[in-house]
């Protein structure tokens, strides 16, 4: 039983799908509209006297994840211009491992290589998902050109915004000193006298000895033995 419900509600599903609005369209025969910044297909494009805009740097070449673009370069005059620059000899870029990052447009330092908005045609061979050189030339004749952007303009866009720095302010300039009149005598500062030192005290120690022995001596010479009273003689006597 539960194998006959799970089958009916598979009918069910795709009985309602069958009768409803197809939401698909059959291109080529009929095209949607896109959005303005679609990206399907490259070209390569010219300066406006003709002249190829790639100088062979390749850094297409170098910069692609997928590895799909294969540069083949050389130098050469102009035959515009008649000066020898670099020009691409070959050029091509394979769809079908295209990733469509648009790395290849971002890095063109002349704004050789763009995206298309117009897909390629569908094929039934590798061939036709292969663009060459003539191909890519072609492309930027007939189909709906820059899919929004070059180097140039995707350069700008990643630009970080400038940010506006407040303005110093100016540094205040000391004031000079006053001139002094031509003739005046000059004023001389006066020299300041050093501090007198004072002399060393000998220390009281010192000068004791030679009191005590001035004393002693003094004590001892015979005039200075004062004669004994008068009273003293006579009851001596």
């Amino acid at each position: 039983m539960g194998y006959l419900l799970s089958t009916l509600k598979s009918l069910y599903a795709t009985l309602r799908q069958a009768l409803s609005k197809p939401t698909t369209v059959e291109f080529p025969k009929v095209k949607r509209e896109r959005a303005p910044r679609i990206r399907a297909s490259f070209a390569l494009t010219k300066d406006a006297a003709g002249d190829e805009n790639c100088i062979g740097c390749k850094k297409c070449e170098k910069v692609c994840p997928s590895e799909v673009i294969t540069v083949v370069a050389s130098k050469k005059p102009s035959p515009v211009t008649g000066k020898a620059r670099g020009y691409a000899d070959d050029f091509t870029l394979n769809l079908q491992a295209c990733i469509i990052c648009e790395l290849c447009v971002q890095v063109c330092p002349t704004d050789a290589i763009i995206m298309v908005k117009e897909q390629e045609a569908p094929g039934f061979s590798r061939a036709d998902l292969t663009l060459t050189m003539d191909k890519l030339y072609k492309n930027a004749e007939t189909k709906e050109k820059w899919a929004w952007a070059n180097a140039t303009v995707l350069g700008e866009h990643q630009k970080p915004a400038e940010e506006k720095k407040p303005a110093l302010a100016p540094k205040p300039v000391p004031a000079a000193a006053a001139p002094t009149p031509t003739g005046a005598p000059a004023t001389a500062t006066p020299a300041t006298a050093p501090p007198a030192t004072a002399a060393p005290t000998a220390p009281a120690t010192a000068a004791a000895p030679a009191t005590n022995a001035a004393t002693l001596a003094a004590a001892r010479s015979p005039a200075s033995v004062s004669p004994p009273p008068a009273d003293e003689k006579k009851g001596g006597a």
